[in-house]
């Protein structure tokens, strides 16, 4: 069964289906996850694991035609009704379910549900169906299905007219960005610090390894040292967190020297008492570093191998950055490293970008890359528990650390100093002006406490 559209019919019933799909009850965004799962490889079937929540079905009501008579066009022509949205099935995804079952469930015919299979697939990975996600059917006035929504990881939703050729679009909520700063005494670790002060533990990693090859954590910290952090946020409508917070500055504070480390576009910048010592290109933004360099238990094969680069943990989808200019050396798949983009950067200098979910259209073996160009998208092809980047670079065919390797911030620098001064006279002003609102704002709270 397919559906068509002709003339103005088809624009007027598919922007009243897309204004249903956004605003009914079936696309709101399904919760957090009923469980963990991973998925196999190369198909929508979800290993069975404890914990799940059985699947709710939602049923919205049904949108009636509108009345009255057609509406006449410039051109003196009457356009043709208007198919209305009729009912809609929805169904939050469980451990155990697949996506050709649920649309089979809803009634969707055989040919149509592997058209919007092969679509969805598209635009996200095919194993990438997991618990908590919410595959929504939308008809029309007379049942006819004309649209299959598939919410996703942060209330991202795939979108699938269907039709004579059914394409997918992803679609990003509508957020806004909040900023937050606090600051904190180290007396332990800088991750029980972060954690007392209710600021997000995963910057620890990002200080840890980031800093590593400035700042020796077991010689310089003594205890007492203060750390001054700024970070953003998105956050829906409804004031839910969507995505990973971003860590934007911090300040730490040793004795006798300043460590500043500002996180922006194009990458992280670390300054020692103000003088720009190491810049780092990120490949993904506001991402959170989930595996660093070096030896580790890999949590596949179960045991101590060498991790040759480091993964970023960021949603399927997130754009991917070249972190130097350089000629694209190879595109397609390596074993494990699943879905890969290699560059040349010359003098036997090479990045890889691994487990991604696709690959720039504009991408071929020979053409040329410049810093900052989206070669990808974030996935979990290949050996990955989850979505990821494993970013690495290799010199004379050998691995080193992207985070801490001196060749590799020479390799990646494009920072004007100049600007990068800049921007961390604007990171200590913003800083300063928020925690001085939160010391404030504690006062009078503190104050209103104690008049009760």
């Amino acid at each position: 069964m397919k559906v068509t559209w002709i003339a103005a019919g088809t624009l007027g019933c598919a922007g009243a289906l897309v204004a249903a799909l956004g605003g009914a009850d079936l696309l709101r965004p399904a919760g957090p996850d009923l469980s963990q799962a991973v998925a196999e490889p190369g198909s929508h079937r979800i290993a069975a694991t404890a914990g799940a929540r059985p699947a709710r079905v939602h049923t919205a009501p049904r949108i009636p035609a509108p009345a009255g008579p057609a509406t006449p066009q410039a051109s003196g022509r009457v356009a043709p009704p208007q198919p209305a949205p009729g009912p809609a099935w929805s169904r939050v995804v469980a451990s155990g379910d697949t996506l050709d079952a649920l649309l089979a469930e809803s009634g969707l015919a055989p040919e149509d549900r592997r058209a919007v299979v092969a679509a969805i697939a598209d635009k996200t990975d095919a194993g990438g169906l997991r618990p908590g996600h919410r595959v929504s059917v939308q008809s029309l006035s007379d049942g006819t299905p004309a649209a299959v929504s598939l919410t996703i990881d942060d209330g991202r939703r795939v979108v699938t007219m269907l039709g004579d050729s059914p394409a997918s679009r992803l679609i990003d909520p509508e957020t806004t960005t909040r900023a937050h700063a606090g600051t904190v005494a180290v007396d332990g670790t800088i991750f029980a610090a972060l954690e007392g002060a209710d600021i997000p533990t995963r910057f620890a990693a990002d200080f840890t390894d980031t800093l590593g090859g400035i700042v020796d954590f077991r010689r310089d910290m003594q205890g007492g040292e203060t750390l001054d952090v700024l970070w953003h946020e998105d956050v829906s409508a409804d004031g839910t967190r969507i995505g990973q917070p971003g860590l934007r500055y911090a300040a730490l504070a040793l004795d006798g020297a300043v460590i500043e480390l500002l996180d922006g576009a194009g990458g992280v910048t670390v300054f020692r008492n103000g003088n720009l010592v190491q810049t780092a290109a990120m490949p993904v933004e506001d991402a959170r570093l989930s595996s660093p360099f070096g030896p580790r238990d890999h949590p596949i094969r179960n045991r101590v191998i060498m991790h040759t680069g480091v993964d970023y943990a960021a949603a399927r989808g997130t754009p991917v950055h070249a972190t130097a200019p350089g000629r694209v050396s190879f595109v397609g798949r390596r074993g494990g490293y699943g879905r890969v983009v290699e560059i040349d950067h010359g003098d036997g200098r090479m990045s890889r970008y691994a487990h991604l979910s696709t690959v720039a259209q504009e991408l071929s073996d020979g053409g040329r890359v410049g810093a900052g160009d989206v070669i990808g998208a974030v996935g979990a092809t290949g050996l990955a528990t989850g979505p990821n980047l494993h970013y690495e670079v290799r010199i004379a065919g050998r691995p080193v650390d992207p985070l801490s390797d001196e060749r590799v911030a020479e390799m990646t620098e494009t920072t004007d100093r100049a600007a990068a001064a800049r921007r961390l006279a604007a990171a200590r002003t913003e800083t300063a002006a928020r925690l001085d609102r939160r010391v404030a704002a504690m006062s009078r709270l503190t104050l209103s406490t104690k008049g009760k």
